[in-house]
């Protein structure tokens, strides 16, 4: 990624193929700030954990992504409870 090669399209390890979105998405950590960013709206909002984990939807530009096959669902519960932990309200 340092190098900024021109990159295009990639496949990935796990979820579908990535066309016209650059390297930009090689970046796993802007997905995972991306659903810790959701997570944190949603208990802004007033949610509760199990509203979290039932109501969550993968955000933008993720959302080609299935929250549920990727199997984020699972880690939810600790995003919430971490963001908790942290003062979010």
């Amino acid at each position: 990624m340092a190098r900024k090669l021109p990159v295009d399209t990639y496949v990935p390890g796990h979820g579908p193929v990535q066309v016209g979105r650059g390297v930009a998405d090689l970046r796993s950590c802007v997905y995972f700030e991306a659903i810790r960013a959701e997570v944190s709206r949603m208990i802004k909002a007033g949610k509760t954990e199990q509203q979290v984990v039932a109501e969550f939807k993968t955000p933008a530009p993720f959302a080609t992504y299935s929250s549920r096959a990727s199997g984020i669902a699972q880690y939810l519960p600790l995003y919430y409870r971490d963001l908790k932990a942290e003062g979010v309200k």
